[in-house]
């Protein structure tokens, strides 16, 4: 595996399924991280994605993010953002998402949760 291969694992925690995603996602890994977000969502209503191990993320990875949150929310569930790195932060930030998506931990200084409704 080269760093900036994507790599993801799914595990069950509780009444939650957390995704764990390192490397980078990006046009060509982005449907990959799509349909594990899918599958997690049709498990839990509960879904956390851990970004700690992120190197790269661009717009097809957010569009993914995004298609799993309005899923999630749909089907009456959350997905959280977990440990967002500094430039998933700073996409979230410029793109306005960390108004929209649940984050965790929240930024400092905000009031820390998205629209969950």
């Amino acid at each position: 595996m080269g760093t900036d291969d994507l790599v993801t694992s799914t595990a069950v925690v509780g009444h939650s399924v957390v995704v764990s995603v390192t490397g980078d996602v990006d046009l060509t890994s982005s449907g990959h991280l799509r349909e594990v977000l899918r599958d997690a969502i049709s498990e839990s209503d509960n879904v956390v994605v851990d970004f700690a191990g992120l190197t790269f993320i661009d717009s097809s990875g957010l569009s993914a993010l995004v298609d799993a949150h309005r899923r999630a929310r749909d089907g009456g569930g959350t997905l959280t953002v977990r440990h967002p790195t500094a430039i998933l932060r700073r996409l979230l930030d410029i793109t306005r998402l960390r108004t929209v998506l649940v984050i965790d931990p929240p930024e400092p200084g905000s009031l820390g949760s998205g629209d969950r409704s």
